[in-house]
């Protein structure tokens, strides 16, 4: 974590570092206190949120984040999700951003297939066939959104969290799953109105960087500083916090 950056907006991996992008260091990273890191639980409560050194020149999305509906979505809805990860089974995508519309699980349906311990903080999909696969999430999408169309605009219903082995597997009743963003939309609110403690942060001292874990766990690395203050809070999906923690569930 103590080399995480987040570059928003990135259309083509291939313009990251050396292209015409933005970039910021994270600073601090907070993350649910019942978040459980187990696939044999489905990762409950799957979801961080990064704090910047520096501000980036984009819009505040945080009007975006869906505040209320709670898994009562329409099954003849919208729904769209973007990511770099990869494309038909488990094949590299390339290096531009994609997007794949999909078509949203009841709870009950999604439930009855990965059982008891699917919470009540994740929403399911499935997606449109198209040739061997359906269209879904995979490996490399963790922390990217899915969009409902609400009629007014686009918002942001979920984070991607996991999926079948295979991605788009057609004999399965469900391709992705996301940690559903209502459920914790008064968290989020908690980290940026600053009541909540970063399980994680970063210190700087005569070029040297140490991550601190629980205020006592440092890890250090020498490099040069960078100016700047910090005043923008991004969330994003554990998963991706982490970079790599892991493939998609091998169902």
């Amino acid at each position: 974590m103590l080399y995480t950056v987040v570059v928003p907006q990135l259309e083509d991996e291939s313009q990251f570092p050396n292209g015409n992008v933005q970039l910021a260091r994270a600073a601090e990273f907070y993350y649910p206190d019942n978040y459980v890191d187990s696939s044999a639980v489905y990762w409950p409560n799957d979801i961080a949120i990064i704090k910047l050194e520096s501000d980036l020149n984009v819009s505040n999305f945080v009007g975006v984040l869906n505040s209320s509906i709670n898994n009562s979505y329409d099954v003849n809805g919208t729904y769209k999700a973007i990511g770099h990860g990869y494309v038909n089974g488990n094949v590299a995508g390339g290096t531009r951003l994609l997007e794949t519309t999909l078509t949203f699980v009841p709870f009950a349906t999604c439930s009855a297939y990965y059982g008891a311990n699917l919470g009540p903080g994740h929403v399911c999909f499935t997606g449109p066939q198209i040739g061997s696969y359906r269209n879904s999430t995979c490996s490399g999408d963790s922390g990217g959104p899915v969009y409902w169309d609400s009629g007014s605009g686009y918002v942001q219903i979920g984070i991607t969290s996991f999926g079948p082995s295979t991605c788009g597997n057609p004999a399965l009743p469900v391709t992705s799953v996301f940690t559903e963003v209502s459920d914790y939309y008064s968290w989020i609110l908690r980290v940026m109105n600053g009541l909540e403690t970063p399980k994680y942060y970063v210190t700087e001292s005569n070029g040297v960087r140490q991550l601190v874990a629980g205020g006592t766990t440092t890890v250090s690395v020498s490099e040069s500083s960078s100016g700047g203050g910090v005043s923008l809070l991004i969330a994003f999906f554990l998963g991706m916090l982490m970079i790599i923690r892991r493939n998609n569930l091998k169902i």
